[in-house]
């Protein structure tokens, strides 16, 4: 039997839609073909100096026996990506499977889980000054800005064909636009800090229950993980 369900969005696109109004010009499903082997990354978000980072939410039903398989698929995009960083979040009671990835609690609610996640990236590289002050406003904010944002992301992903080959690596948001700019009444959380007087209204949530990492389907053109 599949895990329990209640009235949510799916995890990761939830976990998405928040760290991407702090980090901003992030991606995904970014498709890259490596010499290992074809896949798809989550999440991908470009830091500093021309860094990628690559987050891959792993939920703790659809991941407890692919362990050794998750470790593999992040040493293969590094090896072919020496720039980008994979970084796996690890559900409970899912352990790291390398000292990068970094565990959050078993069906965490959206803030929290970014929360964790935030603040685990802002130790491991290097980010512009402007997000280092976006993050620290979310985490001060002590709520969610990005329901509204995660059910456009389902939306448009839901009507969207799949994307075919590599695409080019995010870019890092500059003054005055935006990768995937918030709707209204999410805060203004692009380029500008999250004041206090931004945070809003919490959005109610509509949907499913996290899929938890819903396999994929393989196209023909070879494997993707």
């Amino acid at each position: 039997m599949l895990p329990e369900a209640d009235q949510r969005l799916p995890a990761g696109a939830e976990l998405f839609a928040e760290l991407q109004l702090v980090l901003t010009g992030g991606e995904q499903q970014y498709p890259l073909q490596t010499p290992h082997g074809r896949y798809r990354l989550d999440m991908l978000f470009p830091a500093d100096h021309d860094q990628g980072v690559v987050v891959e939410f792993d939920g703790s039903y659809w991941h407890r026996d692919a362990e050794e398989r998750d470790r593999l698929k992040a040493d293969a995009v590094e090896r072919h990506r020496p720039d980008w960083m994979v970084v796996r979040v690890r559900e409970e009671p899912l352990r790291p499977t390398r000292h990068r990835d970094v565990v959050v609690p078993y069906l965490a609610d959206p803030f929290t889980a970014a929360s964790v996640v935030l603040e685990h990236l802002m130790r491991l590289t290097s980010w512009p000054d402007d997000t280092r002050q976006r993050a620290r406003a979310y985490l001060k904010g002590g709520r969610r800005l990005g329901a509204a944002l995660a059910q456009r992301l389902i939306n448009e992903r839901q009507s969207a064909a799949p994307p075919a080959g590599d695409r080019s690596a995010p870019q890092p948001a500059r003054s005055g636009s935006r990768a995937c700019s918030p709707p209204r009444g999410e805060g203004a959380a692009g380029e500008a800090g999250l004041g206090a007087g931004q945070l809003g209204r919490e959005v109610p949530l509509q949907g499913e229950r996290p899929h938890r990492g819903r396999p994929r389907a393989r196209p023909a053109a070879g494997p993707v993980s």
